[in-house]
């Protein structure tokens, strides 16, 4: 089951270049990566109204979820916004290779820190030997993909 996982990984990421490919086109279109992030974000928004309601016969969560949720559960669309904003932003500037190299990157690390830490709620995954060596061998890639 775990290697359907991984295809299922793997495919997450070919869409995610893919989607700042045409975030990009969009983006030239606009001029503007915060409109375009708008833009993109609106149709994730109601694709995902529609998607619920089919999937869970309703568009939404129960109510009580808004009332318990911890301030920092909100971020997380921020967050999406300002990466859908940046990667439209940027990808015409570094090109995909080395943007999606250095967003690889900064998810490393950041998991990294984040396993070590056990937070949100996570399992703690202490950093080793391997784990810092495996992110060193990312930034030496990300080096030479630049160099390219």
């Amino acid at each position: 089951m775990t290697i359907v996982f991984i295809g299922i990984a793997l495919a997450l990421g070919i869409t995610a270049v893919v989607q700042v490919g045409i975030n990009s086109d969009l983006r030239s279109l606009i001029g503007n990566p915060y409109q375009t992030a708008l833009i993109s974000t609106t149709v994730s928004t109601v694709f995902l109204i529609a998607l619920s309601t089919v999937v869970y016969h309703r568009p939404y969560p129960d109510m009580q979820v808004f009332r318990d949720a911890n301030w920092w559960m909100w971020t997380g669309g921020v967050i999406g916004a300002l990466f859908v904003a940046g990667t439209a932003g940027l990808v015409s500037r570094l090109g995909s290779s080395v943007l999606f190299t250095v967003i690889v990157l900064g998810q490393l690390l950041a998991a990294a820190l984040i396993d070590h830490c056990g937070w949100f709620g996570l399992d703690e995954h202490p950093l080793t030997l391997a784990r810092v060596a495996g992110i060193g061998l990312v930034m030496v890639g990300a080096v030479l993909v630049r160099l390219s």
